[in-house]
């Protein structure tokens, strides 16, 4: 039976061979996160640390992307009833429109 932290590492091991040609290290090297070497190690789970900071980045940066997507679709349509449209609601609304939106619900 494995530990919490082996567990833990075959977790990440598994996002990261799915983020493997996704342009995630890419995104990371570019914002100033990591090295190219260090993000692509987060691929592998080697250090579970600095991998977990690293996810939890990852989801922050884009969690306010997306609620900077809300704000702007506010802006955008002042006069419609979707003024009074909640967050969650609007989310429901966009993963419609594409299955890749935001968290599962």
């Amino acid at each position: 039976m494995f530990g919490g932290l082996h567990t833990e590492m075959t977790a990440m091991k598994s996002i990261g061979s799915i983020l493997k040609d996704s342009g995630w290290t890419c995104a990371l090297v570019e914002a100033g996160v990591d090295s190219s070497w260090t993000a692509d190690s987060f691929l592998s789970a080697t250090n579970v640390t600095r991998t977990r900071q690293t996810h939890q980045i990852t989801a922050c940066s884009l969690f306010q992307l997306m609620k900077e997507a809300y704000s702007v679709h506010l802006a955008e349509h002042p006069s419609n009833d979707d003024k009074d449209i909640s967050f969650e609601n609007w989310c429901g609304a966009r993963k419609v429109h594409s299955f890749t939106f935001g968290p599962s619900s």
